[in-house]
């Protein structure tokens, strides 16, 4: 902005008021200031050139006018900047420039360089002079090292400076955690509850004893517990784990969240039908024989009714304590130029081996049971007009025409007949009923009456579909001769399945309900229970069986089939299944082997039978399944106790295959 013409006039007048009061107020005090910093500058040189004209060194000397001896550079011989200590300076050696408070003390040298009154020995201040000092420092340079610090183990020092450490802390300590066990041996030398044979505490993932082994596997099975991750739901029994083997005793195994849930494979021995020796329905029917072998066990008698190009039919006696394959590892196998040889088996009495093939009867003696044996050199050949099904009577043999037959009956030898041997005539035979129509099965369902006498019963097919039940008593088969089928006591209302083999299967010998009588178990194996074709069962108390009249109004007890196409077949023998002391009926799903049936073997418990009324069976504990879907597992089961140990163990047979059986034991 421009300079007024007022502001011009103003100018002159300030000058005057304002320069003189400036002078009055600055100058002192620039003088303050300035003076002292300009002698400073004057006078510092001055005396370094001085003292540098004298040959001293003057280090940081305080320089004051009360006499010390600071005032006095001669005080300061070494040029260290420190004065004497003679002069009342601090300085303990001022012939060394090296030696004074300020200098570091080189340690061991027996010299007091920082002019502390000593030399240093202890360099780490631990409170130990150094092992150079004459101390028992072993590491002066680190304070965790000395006398008074207690051992670390495995840390490559001697910290407790006893000289057994060393570089490589080997052998540093024989027993660091002081468990009494040499760190050689000692899986953990610093932890002392850990050594070889210590108490061991399970499931807290640390090894106390040594053994090197899992922590979570206390039963030492390989397989760790459920609680440690693992898949082991018993860790107690190494018995039970993932990869054990089922057994029927009450427990899960397996640990597949099953408890006796068998298969094939879990089974203690199994015989299986062979191409090569042209197998057919091995299994069909067998027999648990005396002990042949001398093992202890009782062995089993296995038909194979097709076998040959011809089904001429074979018989394969086995030792149970083996699951040797039938051509090669029977004890006898039996041949014969007939048909269909092994339909029916039986033990008699005497210890004899029975075999019924198409139309025709062997007996054999134990003795001849051995290696090959061909029906010619039987001890006893029965003839008779058509065979399904054999068995012992009062020490004598039994037959029932079987379903291939045109026609039904039953043909009884007596025991004094079979002694005599040789070839015996359907004309020898003690008791005979022929019936002309097409037989539908039977079976020997023991005393159903209580007079000490077995029954009999087989099946006469009426009409394609259904049949009827004829009841033989035991009193008119001792009595002997000829009967006819109005001598039979007829139960009727038989749903039949057009073309289903062996399609009536009558068993009994059990008082389910206890009321002194045993029931009898009729099967209708195609029949519609609880879907088409599942098959179904009914039980008949022995006292109203001879009462005649229709199934469906006398049976106190139905089972129904819950598998369509399951074909649901009793047991020819039931036992106790679930190990409460009574008998259980067993029952099998074996398929027709033409639908996706799942086959299996279950059983009702004796309980559920006693209460009466329909029942439908359901999978349970135990429950016995194949490998295979549908491949007729089940069609012929009996529960026996080859090895006498008190258990009824289960024998069940497989026809698809070529056949087979396998022996379920209970534990």
């Amino acid at each position: 902005m421009p300079i007024t013409l007022p502001a011009l006039l103003v100018l002159p007048a300030l000058r005057a008021l304002v320069l003189p009061a400036l002078r009055a107020l600055v100058l002192p005090a620039l003088r303050a200031l300035v003076l002292p910093a300009l002698r400073a500058l004057v006078l510092v040189p001055a005396l370094i050139h001085l003292a540098a004209c004298s040959g001293k060194h003057v280090k940081d000397a305080p320089a004051d006018d009360t006499g010390n001896p600071s005032n006095d550079p001669s005080t300061d011989a070494d040029g260290d900047g420190y004065f004497d200590e003679a002069e009342g300076g601090d300085d303990c050696d001022d012939a060394d420039e090296y030696s004074n408070p300020g200098a570091d003390d080189v340690p061991y040298d027996g010299r007091d360089q920082d002019c502390d009154g000593s030399d240093l020995s202890d360099v780490d201040g631990d409170g130990h002079d150094g092992e150079p000092a004459g101390g028992d420092d072993c590491n002066d340079s680190n304070p965790e090292v000395n006398p008074d610090v207690v051992e670390i183990c495995y840390d490559n020092l001697d910290n407790d400076c006893d000289g057994l450490g060393g570089s490589d802390d080997t052998g540093a300590q024989s027993d660091c955690d002081g468990d009494g066990t040499d760190r050689e041996d000692d899986c953990d030398d610093t932890d002392p509850s850990a050594y070889p044979g210590a108490p061991d505490a399970w499931y807290d993932g640390v090894d106390s004893d040594c053994h090197s082994d899992s922590d979570y596997d206390q039963d030492l099975d390989g397989e760790d517990s459920v609680d440690g991750g693992g898949a082991d739901c018993n860790d107690l029994d190494p018995a039970m784990n993932p990869a054990a083997a089922e057994r029927w005793n009450g427990f899960d195994d397996d640990c597949d969240g099953g408890v006796d849930q068998l298969s094939t494979s879990d089974s203690r021995a199994g015989w299986h039908g062979e191409y090569s020796s042209l197998d057919l329905y091995l299994g069909y029917d067998f027999v648990l024989t005396p002990d042949l072998d001398g093992d202890g066990l009782d062995d089993v008698a296995i038909g194979s009714p097709g076998t040959g190009e011809t089904v001429a039919g074979a018989v394969y006696v086995m030792a149970t304590a083996s699951s040797n394959a039938p051509s090669s590892g029977s004890l006898a196998t039996i041949t014969g130029s007939t048909t269909l040889l092994g339909l029916g088996l039986t033990t008699l009495p005497t210890g004899q081996l029975a075999v019924a093939a198409y139309g025709e009867a062997y007996v054999f003696d134990a003795a001849q049971l051995v290696g090959a044996v061909a029906t010619a050199t039987a001890a006893a050949t029965l003839s008779a007009g058509n065979i399904g099904m054999l068995s012992d009577w009062s020490g004598g043999i039994a037959t029932i025409g079987g379903p291939l037959s045109a026609s039904s009956g039953v043909t009884v030898w007596s025991a004094a007949t079979l002694a005599a041997g040789g070839a015996i005539p359907s004309s020898a035979a003690s008791f005979t009923i022929s019936d002309g129509t097409g037989s539908a099965g039977g079976g020997f369902p023991g005393d159903l009456d209580g007079d000490g006498l077995d029954d009999l019963a087989y099946g006469v097919t009426v009409l394609e579909i259904s049949a009827k039940l004829a009841l033989v008593s035991g009193e008119l088969i001792a009595a002997g001769g000829t009967a006819s089928a109005d001598d039979t006591t007829s139960l009727t209302g038989i749903p039949l399945v057009d073309g289903t083999d062996g399609s009536v299967r009558v068993v009994g010998g059990v008082d389910y309900d206890g009321d002194g009588y045993r029931e009898l178990t009729l099967g209708v194996l195609g029949g519609t229970g609880g879907a088409e074709g599942s098959g179904v069962a009914y039980l008949i108390d022995g006292d109203h069986c001879f009462e005649g009249g229709k199934i469906s109004d006398i049976a106190e007890t139905r089972v129904d089939g819950p598998i369509a196409g399951g074909q649901l077949a009793p047991a020819w023998t039931s036992g106790d299944v679930d190990g409460d002391g009574t008998v259980d009926l067993v029952l099998g799903f074996p398929g027709s082997g033409a639908d996706s049936v799942t086959s299996e073997v279950w059983f009702v418990r004796n309980d559920v039978l006693a209460a009466r009324g329909a029942v439908t069976p359901a999978a349970g504990n135990p429950n016995f399944r194949s490998g295979a879907p549908d491949d007729r597992f089940g069609y012929s089961i009996r529960m026996a106790d080859p090895d006498q140990d008190g258990d009824d163990d289960l024998f069940v047979s497989t026809l698809a295959s070529y056949g087979a059986l396998n022996w379920f034991e209970r534990e």
